[in-house]
């Protein structure tokens, strides 16, 4: 790890983490532990405090293009394109399951509890308990590629973006749609919830994100919120803790922080050498981690 000495003061520490593109990163137990996925078929656990490798786990034989994060019950969920997802214990290192799937797997999540999510290039998700191990419902969702799967934070909805420029909200138990967002003129690459579950932000490959109040519906009249400050396709979003602040990054190599009381931008960040993956919040909203092709992750 190399702690920062530049007048740039926001960027605390950078980290090379892999030899190829890092397509996750997470800060997890109290932001002490970074969380790393890469192309170059490995996940990372290091010390955000010296940059300290913890623990390596592969059994990948294939690109990881997407991980969550089971605090709660100390689990990792982990999707290649080796066409398997695998779940595994971070405790202990090990692997607890292993999915086949019939194509590509394209993105992960949970629900915080026993439910996790898988989609795949042929525009399916599927839902699984991580308990049983066994599936528990497949669904149809996309005309084509699903980019991303995110739930809900009270789990009863997942969110779906795929390369048919659409996002889609699905209830869970009925395994119904029960919102279809329009908008984009391009790839719909990334989504989340806020964490109140009352704004889902999307981010595209149109080079903005539209974030739709889906409390109210006020989008339906007005529209959803467009915001725009890249200068290429952007890759990811996260909403803080308390949903006060937003950071999107993408192409351009920009990490953007938005005011999510005022919708206006309030930092822009620069220090990637490549195309920035995807980028989280810590905690208290004290640090963000962010993840490029670059194979480096950076502390902010």
């Amino acid at each position: 790890v190399t702690m920062d000495t530049s007048k740039d003061e926001s960027k605390i520490a950078e980290l090379h983490a892999h030899k190829e593109c890092v397509s996750f990163c997470r800060l997890v137990h109290h932001d002490e532990v970074i969380v790393t996925a890469s192309y170059d078929r490995t996940i990372g656990f290091w010390s955000s405090l010296n940059g300290e490798k913890r623990q390596t786990l592969a059994k990948h034989s294939n690109k990881i293009v997407a991980c969550c994060v089971n605090e709660k019950n100390e689990l990792l969920l982990s999707a290649s394109w080796d066409k398997t997802i695998i779940l595994w214990d971070m405790t202990t290192g090990q692997h607890l399951w292993v999915q086949p799937h019939n194509t590509l797997v394209t993105s992960c999540h949970t629900n915080g509890q026993h439910c996790y999510a898988s989609t795949t290039d042929s525009g399916k998700y599927t839902l699984w308990d991580s308990r049983s191990r066994s599936e528990i419902a497949s669904k149809e969702a996309h005309a084509t590629t699903i980019t991303c799967c995110r739930f809900s934070h009270n789990g009863l909805n997942l969110c779906t973006c795929s390369m048919d420029r659409q996002a889609c909200i699905w209830d869970v138990r009925m395994h119904r749609k029960l919102l279809s967002l329009g908008g984009h003129v391009n790839i719909v690459s990334s989504c989340v919830f806020s964490h109140n579950d009352h704004r889902l932000c999307t981010a595209s490959w149109d080079k903005s994100l539209r974030v739709y109040d889906i409390a109210s519906g006020a989008y339906r009249l007005e529209g959803a919120v467009v915001l725009e400050n890249h200068d290429g396709c952007v890759s990811s979003c996260d909403f803080s803790n308390d949903d006060s602040l937003m950071v999107s990054v993408g192409y351009d190599m920009g990490l953007n922080i938005w005011n999510m009381n005022t919708y206006q931008l309030k930092s822009c960040f620069k220090g990637h050498e490549g195309w920035i993956q995807s980028a989280s919040f810590g905690e208290n909203k004290k640090w963000i981690v962010s993840c490029a092709r670059d194979g480096m992750v950076r502390i902010w």
